[in-house]
């Protein structure tokens, strides 16, 4: 098979080749669609502490003992705050945050990254296998 690219130039590729290059850029554009749909929770976001913060958990929600940051959080509409993981550490310095908030995840992750109080603050991002739709719910119990 030869492809003209201008005027006098051909090249020869293989049919195998071409229908290779074909999947793998067909393949690309589907997936990127597919992330299009379903990127981030739009009311939750991760954080990580400079510095490990204490905690202690009351009526099964973990609590920040920091009236400053706890003041900050409360002017940014966080509904709920739990350790990204799970332990029995009194310190930790990763958090999922629950929003509340009409601002948009990206404005409020704006507004936290200018404090300096954090390593990173990013959207809840959620993962997908390639043909299971983002509205699955794992039925684990975590």
């Amino acid at each position: 098979m030869f492809f003209s690219l201008r005027k006098g130039i051909q090249i020869n590729v293989s049919m195998k080749s071409f229908v290779t290059l074909l999947f793998v850029v067909l393949s690309l554009i589907l997936n990127l669609n597919a992330q299009d749909k379903c990127q981030f929770k739009k009311d939750e976001l991760i954080l990580s502490f400079k510095v490990p913060v204490e905690t202690e958990v009351k009526n099964n929600t973990d609590i920040i003992k920091n009236d400053k940051v706890n003041l900050f959080f409360k002017s940014q509409n966080v509904v709920s705050i739990r350790k990204l993981k799970r332990s029995s550490r009194k310190f930790t310095k990763e958090f999922v945050l629950k929003l509340n908030s009409s601002k948009g995840i990206l404005n409020i992750i704006d507004t936290f990254n200018q404090t300096s109080w954090f390593d990173y603050v990013e959207p809840n991002f959620v993962g997908k296998a390639a043909s299971i739709p983002c509205e699955v719910v794992p039925n684990d119990a975590s």
